[in-house]
């Protein structure tokens, strides 16, 4: 498993990566760090001088990753989105909840943002959500408080 990070100035790059053989799916940022997911159940934790902090394991494949002050929200498979606590060096990294949709879910949420109170996740493929057998309905977008809680479903 070949990981690294470095500072380059010879070209102008401030920050390079390799994360095994795997296509890099997303990357956020922020004043103190610099989040990656690829293809795989993980979300790896780089400081903003390019060396990695720490990993994340994610229940499922991880599609996206954003990041606010401490926060690291991620999307993944099957309706499913994490939400992780960078702050205290004690617990750095520790996973706060699982914002799981209801119902059977067979799509990927490859769009997720994240504010001070809430967490929106979304798919871009309408299809794959019902809230039960009989709803017919497309709900794609889910908005979450930072407990975890479903606060709104929005229907395409």
């Amino acid at each position: 498993s070949k990981k690294s990070g470095r500072m380059v100035d010879s070209n102008g790059l401030l920050f390079s990566s390799e994360v095994n053989d795997t296509a890099i799916r997303a990357v956020a940022a922020n004043k103190r760090f610099i989040v990656l997911c690829a293809e795989d159940n993980n979300a790896r934790v780089f400081d903003t001088k390019g060396s990695l902090l720490q990993t994340l394991q994610t229940a499922q494949k991880t599609r996206n990753v954003a990041i606010f002050d401490r926060y690291v929200a991620t999307g993944e498979k099957n309706g499913l989105g994490e939400l992780f606590d960078l702050g205290e060096k004690k617990k750095s990294g520790s996973l706060l909840c699982t914002l799981q949709s209801k119902g059977k879910v067979s799509v990927t949420m490859y769009n997720v943002d994240i504010c001070s109170t809430s967490v929106m996740l979304s798919s871009s493929r309408p299809y794959g959500m019902k809230a039960d057998d009989k709803d017919k309905r497309l709900q794609v977008a889910q908005l979450y408080n930072l407990e975890g809680t479903l606060q709104h479903s929005f229907v395409h």
